[in-house]
Protein backbone atom coordinates (compact mmCIF):
# COMPACT_ATOMS: atom_id res chain seq x y z
CA UNK A 1 0.00 0.00 0.00
CA UNK A 2 1.27 3.24 -0.72
CA UNK A 3 2.48 5.71 2.04
CA UNK A 4 -0.51 7.99 1.50
CA UNK A 5 -3.08 4.66 2.72
CA UNK A 6 -0.92 3.77 5.49
CA UNK A 7 -0.65 7.27 6.89
CA UNK A 8 -4.56 7.12 7.16
CA UNK A 9 -5.00 3.34 8.08
CA UNK A 10 -2.56 4.84 11.17
CA UNK A 11 -4.64 7.59 11.66
CA UNK A 12 -7.61 5.49 12.10
CA UNK A 13 -6.06 3.06 14.16
CA UNK A 14 -4.96 5.65 16.48
CA UNK A 15 -8.35 7.20 16.92
CA UNK A 16 -9.93 3.45 17.35
CA UNK A 17 -7.75 3.37 21.08
CA UNK A 18 -10.80 2.70 23.07
CA UNK A 19 -11.08 -1.05 21.27
CA UNK A 20 -10.01 -4.00 22.27
CA UNK A 21 -7.46 -5.61 19.95
CA UNK A 22 -8.95 -8.24 18.38
CA UNK A 23 -12.06 -5.41 17.11
CA UNK A 24 -9.54 -3.17 16.28
CA UNK A 25 -8.19 -5.85 14.00
CA UNK A 26 -11.34 -6.79 12.35
CA UNK A 27 -12.15 -3.44 11.77
CA UNK A 28 -8.50 -2.43 10.52
CA UNK A 29 -9.03 -5.61 8.25
CA UNK A 30 -12.27 -4.26 6.90
CA UNK A 31 -11.01 -0.79 6.21
CA UNK A 32 -8.36 -2.13 4.11
CA UNK A 33 -10.66 -4.39 2.39
CA UNK A 34 -12.68 -1.85 1.56
CA UNK A 35 -9.72 0.29 -0.16
CA UNK A 36 -8.09 -3.09 -1.89
CA UNK A 37 -11.63 -3.40 -3.36
CA UNK A 38 -12.21 -0.18 -4.12
CA UNK A 39 -8.75 -0.55 -6.16
CA UNK A 40 -10.13 -3.50 -7.96
CA UNK A 41 -12.82 -1.76 -9.32
CA UNK A 42 -10.95 0.95 -10.80
CA UNK A 43 -11.11 3.44 -8.43
CA UNK A 44 -7.89 5.82 -7.67
CA UNK A 45 -6.77 6.03 -3.59
CA UNK A 46 -7.86 9.25 -3.60
CA UNK A 47 -10.61 8.78 -4.47
CA UNK A 48 -11.82 6.29 -1.52
CA UNK A 49 -10.04 7.86 1.07
CA UNK A 50 -11.99 11.18 0.23
CA UNK A 51 -15.06 8.29 0.89
CA UNK A 52 -14.06 7.12 3.73
CA UNK A 53 -13.23 10.71 4.90
CA UNK A 54 -11.82 12.01 8.10
CA UNK A 55 -10.12 8.80 10.21
CA UNK A 56 -10.94 10.41 13.42
CA UNK A 57 -15.06 10.34 12.36
CA UNK A 58 -14.67 7.02 11.07
CA UNK A 59 -13.51 5.65 13.93
CA UNK A 60 -15.41 7.56 16.19
CA UNK A 61 -18.51 5.57 14.03
CA UNK A 62 -16.75 2.35 14.48
CA UNK A 63 -16.40 3.26 18.43
CA UNK A 64 -20.02 4.08 19.05
CA UNK A 65 -21.03 1.10 17.01
CA UNK A 66 -19.38 -0.97 19.36
CA UNK A 67 -20.26 0.56 21.93
CA UNK A 68 -23.78 -0.13 21.41
CA UNK A 69 -23.95 -3.62 20.39
CA UNK A 70 -21.99 -4.24 24.04
CA UNK A 71 -24.47 -6.18 26.43
CA UNK A 72 -22.76 -5.91 29.45
CA UNK A 73 -23.95 -4.76 32.78
CA UNK A 74 -20.11 -4.04 34.21
CA UNK A 75 -20.04 -1.24 35.65
CA UNK A 76 -16.45 -0.12 33.75
CA UNK A 77 -18.36 -0.59 30.47
CA UNK A 78 -20.87 1.71 31.59
CA UNK A 79 -18.47 4.43 32.54
CA UNK A 80 -16.70 3.86 28.98
CA UNK A 81 -19.67 4.31 27.39
CA UNK A 82 -20.81 7.35 29.48
CA UNK A 83 -17.24 8.93 28.86
CA UNK A 84 -17.03 8.08 24.77
CA UNK A 85 -20.56 9.55 24.16
CA UNK A 86 -20.23 12.31 26.44
CA UNK A 87 -17.13 13.50 24.35
CA UNK A 88 -18.72 13.64 21.09
CA UNK A 89 -20.46 17.37 20.97
CA UNK A 90 -21.19 20.69 23.13
CA UNK A 91 -24.55 19.14 24.77
CA UNK A 92 -23.89 15.72 24.89
CA UNK A 93 -21.34 16.29 28.04
CA UNK A 94 -25.06 17.78 29.83
CA UNK A 95 -27.44 15.11 28.37
CA UNK A 96 -24.85 11.73 29.37
CA UNK A 97 -24.15 13.53 32.88
CA UNK A 98 -27.22 14.29 33.78
CA UNK A 99 -29.40 10.74 32.61
CA UNK A 100 -26.66 8.96 33.73
CA UNK A 101 -26.26 10.56 36.93
CA UNK A 102 -30.00 10.10 37.39
CA UNK A 103 -30.49 6.47 36.42
CA UNK A 104 -27.30 5.56 38.40
CA UNK A 105 -28.59 7.38 41.53
CA UNK A 106 -32.15 5.67 41.52
CA UNK A 107 -31.15 2.56 40.41
CA UNK A 108 -28.89 2.76 43.43
CA UNK A 109 -31.82 4.08 45.62
CA UNK A 110 -34.40 1.26 44.07
CA UNK A 111 -31.66 -1.38 45.43
CA UNK A 112 -31.17 0.29 48.81
CA UNK A 113 -35.03 0.09 48.79
CA UNK A 114 -34.92 -3.33 48.30
CA UNK A 115 -32.78 -4.11 51.19
CA UNK A 116 -34.76 -1.91 53.54
CA UNK A 117 -37.72 -4.00 52.79
CA UNK A 118 -36.26 -7.03 53.02
CA UNK A 119 -34.41 -6.01 56.38
CA UNK A 120 -37.94 -4.89 57.66
CA UNK A 121 -40.08 -8.13 56.96
CA UNK A 122 -37.48 -9.87 58.90
CA UNK A 123 -37.79 -7.62 61.91
CA UNK A 124 -34.49 -5.69 61.73
CA UNK A 125 -35.71 -1.82 62.45
CA UNK A 126 -32.64 -0.16 62.95
CA UNK A 127 -28.56 -1.17 62.40
CA UNK A 128 -25.97 0.80 64.39
CA UNK A 129 -28.03 3.66 65.29
CA UNK A 130 -30.13 4.21 62.32
CA UNK A 131 -33.93 3.48 61.66
CA UNK A 132 -35.06 1.79 58.74
CA UNK A 133 -37.89 3.03 57.65
CA UNK A 134 -40.22 5.50 56.37
CA UNK A 135 -39.50 9.04 57.57
CA UNK A 136 -42.24 11.68 56.98
CA UNK A 137 -40.62 14.91 58.90
CA UNK A 138 -38.40 14.76 62.38
CA UNK A 139 -41.66 13.46 64.85
CA UNK A 140 -43.23 10.73 62.36
CA UNK A 141 -42.07 7.48 60.98
CA UNK A 142 -42.91 4.26 60.03
CA UNK A 143 -40.80 1.22 60.97
CA UNK A 144 -41.80 -2.73 61.03
CA UNK A 145 -44.43 -4.19 58.78
CA UNK A 146 -46.13 -1.14 58.08
CA UNK A 147 -43.12 0.44 56.13
CA UNK A 148 -43.04 -2.79 53.88
CA UNK A 149 -46.21 -1.12 51.21
CA UNK A 150 -43.93 2.45 51.32
CA UNK A 151 -40.99 0.48 50.17
CA UNK A 152 -42.19 -1.33 47.96
CA UNK A 153 -44.39 1.89 45.88
CA UNK A 154 -41.19 4.12 46.43
CA UNK A 155 -39.06 1.15 45.09
CA UNK A 156 -41.10 0.46 42.19
CA UNK A 157 -41.27 4.73 41.48
CA UNK A 158 -37.44 4.76 41.55
CA UNK A 159 -36.40 1.99 39.61
CA UNK A 160 -38.95 3.40 36.68
CA UNK A 161 -36.82 6.51 37.44
CA UNK A 162 -33.76 4.84 36.74
CA UNK A 163 -34.96 2.67 33.87
CA UNK A 164 -36.27 5.47 32.15
CA UNK A 165 -33.38 7.65 32.22
CA UNK A 166 -31.31 4.39 31.12
CA UNK A 167 -33.25 3.78 28.33
CA UNK A 168 -33.76 7.54 26.99
CA UNK A 169 -29.61 7.55 27.35
CA UNK A 170 -29.29 4.62 25.41
CA UNK A 171 -31.50 6.31 22.90
CA UNK A 172 -29.24 9.27 22.68
CA UNK A 173 -26.05 6.65 22.41
CA UNK A 174 -28.04 4.83 19.47
CA UNK A 175 -28.97 8.50 18.00
CA UNK A 176 -25.83 10.29 18.23
CA UNK A 177 -24.23 6.38 17.00
CA UNK A 178 -25.65 6.47 13.70
CA UNK A 179 -24.94 9.86 12.63
CA UNK A 180 -21.32 8.87 12.51
CA UNK A 181 -22.11 4.91 11.28
CA UNK A 182 -23.78 6.83 8.21
CA UNK A 183 -19.96 7.26 7.84
CA UNK A 184 -18.94 4.13 7.73
CA UNK A 185 -17.84 2.24 4.04
CA UNK A 186 -20.38 0.52 2.69
CA UNK A 187 -19.56 -2.88 0.95
CA UNK A 188 -21.18 -2.25 -2.45
CA UNK A 189 -18.89 -0.83 -5.27
CA UNK A 190 -20.38 0.60 -8.95
CA UNK A 191 -17.71 0.38 -11.49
Amino acid sequence: MSPKVRSFLEAFEKHLRNLPSTEKADILKEIESHILLGLEHGQSESEILQRLGDPKVLATGYTGEYFLQQKSKSPKLFFKKLLFFASLGFFSPIVVTFLGGVSFAFGVATIALAIATILSAVGIDSIAGVSIGAHFGPSYQITGWAAIPIFIITMIITGLIAKSCWTALRKYFASISSRYRNLVPKKEFHA
